[in-house]
């Protein structure tokens, strides 16, 4: 619940209370709620992996809970954010159009045609991602064989 207090100014819809937002939100991506709901009804421990953490082995380099609570408005499935504000917090990634997301889906399909290869990759520099994409969790951990540290990306809240 506090991080509905601390996001909802930047959605948006002023109208929206902690409580309804926490409710859409959890509406929206009702999977994550239903495992994170399952995993504590079965006495799992839950962590939020925000920079700086220590979860087990692993630490969390990103994202950090103010990176994130500004990249939530712009999520896929969550309410329209209130741009004004994410752009004056520097935070603003964007939320595509459907007509942007048409010509991403088609642009994608065509990418799909070549190969992608450690020698060639389709990455550029200065491409946008999506603000999901932008809250993946990155961590490190010690490797048990060498004692050498590892870093690991997973996204967040990809489907």
């Amino acid at each position: 619940m506090a991080a509905a207090r601390e996001a909802v100014g930047l959605f948006g819809d002023t109208r929206w209370t902690p409580d309804g937002l926490q409710n859409y939100i959890k509406k929206e991506y009702d999977i994550i709620s239903e495992i994170f709901d399952l995993a504590t009804a079965r006495g799992c421990k839950m962590f939020y992996p925000f920079q700086g953490a220590d979860i087990g082995p692993f630490h969390i380099l990103s994202p950090s809970r103010h990176a994130y609570l500004h990249l939530l408005p712009q999520f896929e499935e969550t309410p329209d954010p209130n741009k004004a504000a994410l752009e004056a917090a520097s935070m603003w990634v964007g939320k595509a159009s459907f007509l942007q997301r048409a010509v991403d889906s088609a642009t994608a399909a065509i990418e799909s045609w070549t190969t992608e290869s450690w020698a060639h990759e389709r990455l550029r520099d200065g491409g946008q991602t999506s603000a999901s994409n932008e809250s993946s969790v990155v961590c490190t951990a010690p490797s048990i064989a060498t004692g050498a540290y590892c870093s690991l990306a997973t996204p967040a809240s990809e489907h």
